[in-house]
């Protein structure tokens, strides 16, 4: 490996000399064709639709790392406009001190591709842009905030070589996901209105309380305490436990979509917070995602997520919006049981893969941006 120029770093994939380069604004198109995965289109109508809505999103594009043969570019100099990046990742900021990354497809036409390689060298090729991106967002800056703690990305099932691609890159597999939705209009089943369905109260000495019902100053430390706690021995992804610190968690939740105090819940035990539950509205997709259902442990197998899971329904009922939403470890038992009892039903699955950047703000940028 040696330093080409400021913004480009050289390796050898398979014997083929390939330069990982931050891809600058006339490459970006190409870039954003390699990223499309729909096989019905061609890749370079998707890109500049994809490109479109980046800008409407206000998304950096800056945040594209690409693959060129050495041959391409000029090494000394600018880059041509005829070069075309091979392998290509766009990392995606957010709030929390996480990221989100995206890789080149292989269902992507090879025209779009320099020269043809082997599954090996894509598979190293894809690795080295999905590190590049990762070793820049682990930095502090003007684009990454504080550095980036947190990478991941959310993969369809039966891509394989994107998975393979993220291992290469130090990423871990988690469960999969489980994308569950239910229409608002939708009744509870009948079995509800047993022993913990609606309209029953929360066990002797449980308490739930929406963050106007709690006084300001104590809003975040409550919230604080019950992520922290719910986190033990938890079902739902538990490799994460410990790889985010619970206030970026939290900025990250408070994040998603249109928040509404009124929706959040903090579930407390005995006057000591507990549990949390919190949901937010999505105008644009004309949702509301059930961001968080976490209980510590002195709260489960008690019924008391499906008594706040019917309260937080209840509390829907009415709005404009059309559906709720929410993703689930596939592995979590008790929580698909609880889901599909008030009537969500699967409509996707998405293989999560993560790493922690912690270790990388000291090493050097494998594109110098």
């Amino acid at each position: 490996m040696t330093q080409a120029a400021t913004n480009q770093q050289e390796f050898v994939a398979d014997g083929d000399p390939v330069r990982v380069v931050a891809l600058p604004e006339e490459l970006r198109l190409h870039g954003a064709a390699r990223l499309v995965d729909d096989p019905s289109l061609d890749p370079m109508i998707g890109g500049a639709r994809m490109l479109d809505a980046a800008r409407r999103l206000g998304l950096d594009l800056s945040l594209m790392f690409g693959t060129l043969a050495d041959g391409e570019p000029n090494p000394l100099g600018s880059l041509k406009l005829h070069a075309k990046p091979r392998q290509v990742c766009l990392a995606v900021p957010a709030p929390g001190r996480t990221a989100t990354l995206f890789v080149s497809s292989t269902a992507t036409p090879v025209r779009l591709a320099s020269a043809p390689r082997s599954p090996g060298q894509d598979r190293a090729e894809r690795a080295m842009v999905i590190e590049a991106a990762c070793r820049f967002l682990a930095k502090p800056g003007k684009r990454t905030g504080q550095g980036v703690a947190l990478a991941q990305a959310l993969l369809s099932i039966g891509e394989h070589a994107a998975v393979d691609a993220f291992g290469q890159a130090g990423f871990s597999r988690l469960g999969d996901l489980a994308y569950l939705r239910r229409h608002l209009g939708k009744k509870v089943p009948d079995s509800a209105s047993a022993k913990g369905g609606i309209g029953a109260a929360l066990p002797p000495g449980i308490s739930a309380r929406a963050l106007p019902e709690i006084d300001r100053a104590a809003r975040t430390p409550a919230l604080l305490r019950a992520l922290e706690l719910s986190y033990e021995l938890t079902l739902d992804c538990p490799e994460l436990s410990g790889l985010r610190e619970p206030t970026d968690v939290l900025e990250s939740h408070v994040a998603v979509g249109r928040h509404d105090p009124s929706l959040w819940w903090v579930i407390y035990d005995q006057a000591e917070p507990a549990g949390c539950m919190l949901l937010t509205t999505c105008p644009d997709q004309e949702t509301v995602e059930l961001v968080y259902l976490g209980l510590g442990r002195s709260l489960r197998g008690r019924g008391i997520g499906r008594i706040m899971l019917d309260r937080g329904l209840a509390a829907l009922s009415g709005r404009k919006e059309r559906t709720v939403t929410c993703a689930v470890d596939t592995r979590n038992a008790p929580a698909l049981r609880l889901y599909e009892r008030a009537g969500f039903e699967n409509f996707a699955t998405r293989i999560p893969m993560v790493r922690s950047l912690r270790s990388l703000s000291d090493l050097p940028n494998l594109a110098g941006v």
